[in-house]
């Protein structure tokens, strides 16, 4: 039997083709990404969101992470400086995404956090009867808040926070426009 040195190459050139690829961090994509615990979302004073976590399970690919949310509710309140206020309004705002965070993952890890918001509200001059009074936030409410980890642009995990009210620290008044 006579072997053909020409088919002994090609094979040698095919598997080492397939071991490249599959040993390629940039071309594989996660195998087992998970949560480590559960993650945890702070109320911040400004009434943004921010969410810390920590994963795993992401071989060593870059990530990004960011929050969502499909919108939201406030109730504003038009401060008059003589104490006589008028009832408050409830505005509504539309989808919002949080800024995108990159991670270098560590073994596979990633221990981040990821924030959203505040949503863009109305000013005095666009609800107030008087331009000159202020606008305090009464409530504020996020719809379906999301978390997103991201690898090459494809979800890889998430998580549903629900619907999240920041609750109210202290009235905080909105810039007079």
């Amino acid at each position: 039997m006579r072997i053909n040195s020409q088919t002994i190459s090609v094979s040698a050139a095919t598997t080492f083709l397939a071991f490249a690829i599959i040993a390629s961090p940039s071309l594989v994509f996660a195998a087992s990404p998970h949560f480590i615990g559960t993650p945890t979302i702070r109320k911040n004073p400004n009434f943004s969101l921010t969410a810390d976590f920590k994963a795993a399970g992401l071989a060593n690919i870059v990530s990004q992470a960011f929050l969502t949310s499909s919108g939201g509710t406030a109730t504003l309140q038009c401060v008059n400086p003589g104490g006589n206020n008028p009832p408050p309004k409830v505005v509504s705002f539309g989808p919002l995404q949080g800024q995108i965070v990159t991670i270098q993952p560590r073994n596979g890890q990633i221990t981040a956090s990821a924030s959203i918001g505040p949503p863009p509200l109305p000013t005095a001059s666009q609800i107030c009867p008087n331009p000159h009074w202020n606008v305090a936030i009464v409530s504020l409410t996020y719809f379906n808040v999301v978390l997103h980890i991201q690898q090459n642009g494809v979800d890889i995990l998430t998580f549903n926070f629900g619907n999240v009210d920041p609750g109210v620290v202290a009235v905080a008044p909105v810039s007079r426009q």
